[in-house]
């Protein structure tokens, strides 16, 4: 079993979530949402939440209740320090202070995503206990004898500030393991049949004159019937020039209003109107001039289907169609339980 893997799944989650807020600063967004995330709504069938600290924080403090379950301060702050090693390099030593254009810090984002992690856990290893799923003694020896040789890596400076022991690191690793088999199990009858024709990825290189829409300098693009049909004519000469031209490729990308006038797609990428022309043509066959709402096309096809891009593709849709499946049955759960946070640790 690698010990580097079986936390990686779940908290790729808070992990992906985090960096995603740096990489896109500026969207709009509510940390608190994210908190909120686990689908739990109270009713007055949900497991009453356990209190949480209110007042004075230290190592042992409760600071989320999922119902009877309780995630302390330091249990938190394992999280909070795995993540800080993977992102110090990038973000700087000042990580946890980096602030976003909207105006939050990366702590904030973060701290938001971990306490949405920590409450997907417990309610995730209640259900492993239903499911029977749980470690055995060999398995738990083995994940402490990886926990504190990790441990014994680590700066004092950071084991002092993250309040860090090897019982609770063993938790945390034990709880994402667990995760990892709840996951497993509910996804294994989940339908993994994806036809040929719905994974298929084709390669085309296409120019494109655009009639309506926004256009490549962020400038909206509405042309008269008299333009339009300028356009028309013009998409037409480009069709027969094209098929003259000695390199296609430098030709299509002088030519096209497209970011790249080389495209790699599936079904449901493009209109209708592009899909249906493009899907048509056999490798090394030009389109007629495709009309769409949007603009016109020419589409000349390199290949029907790439079959290293479509079997990716195939994968992607499968795990999507897997974690769509758990989601579901994880929303489920989740509304048995109320949750509490303590508002110490968002401030």
């Amino acid at each position: 079993m690698k010990r580097k893997s079986t936390i990686n799944r779940i908290l790729c989650i808070a992990v992906s979530a985090a960096m995603i807020a740096v990489l896109s600063a500026g969207c709009s967004g509510n940390d608190e949402n994210t908190v909120e995330s686990t689908g739990n709504e109270k009713t007055e069938k949900a497991e009453k939440a356990a209190k949480v600290e209110k007042k004075e924080l230290d190592a042992d403090s409760v600071v989320i209740a999922v119902g009877d379950e309780e995630a302390t301060f330091k249990e938190l702050l394992v999280y909070m320090y795995i993540l800080k090693d993977r992102y110090q390099d990038t973000l700087g030593d000042d990580i946890w202070s980096y602030t976003l254009d909207n105006g939050k810090t990366f702590k904030s984002v973060t701290m938001a995503q971990v306490v949405s992690l920590i409450t997907e856990l417990k309610i995730i290893n209640r259900e492993a206990q239903g499911l029977g799923i749980s470690l055995t003694s060999d398995e738990k020896e083995d994940i402490r004898q990886y926990v504190e040789g990790l441990y014994a890596s680590i700066p004092e400076e950071d084991v002092a500030e993250y309040k860090l022991d090897t019982d609770t690191m063993m938790n945390v690793y034990c709880e994402n393991e667990i995760a990892n088999r709840v996951y497993d199990s509910c996804i294994n009858g989940v339908n993994t049949s994806i036809n040929d024709d719905e994974s298929r990825q084709c390669r085309v290189l296409y120019i494109y004159l655009r009639t309506s829409g926004v256009n490549q300098s962020g400038v909206t693009v509405t042309l008269s019937e008299e333009e339009v049909s300028k356009r028309h004519k013009e998409a037409k000469k480009l069709l027969k020039s094209a098929k003259k031209a000695s390199d296609l490729h430098a030709f299509a990308e002088a030519n096209t209003e497209a970011d790249s006038a080389e495209l790699v797609f599936g079904k449901g990428d493009m209109c209708a109107e592009f899909e249906a022309a493009a899907f048509a043509l056999s490798e090394g066959q030009f389109s007629d001039v495709v009309t769409a709402p949007e603009g016109f096309y020419i589409i000349y096809c390199l290949d029907t289907n790439d079959e290293e891009l479509a079997a990716v593709k195939k994968e992607e849709m499968i795990a999507a169609s897997q974690k769509e499946n758990f989601e579901a049955q994880y929303k489920e759960w989740a509304a048995g339980f109320e949750v509490e946070v303590s508002e110490l640790i968002m401030q």
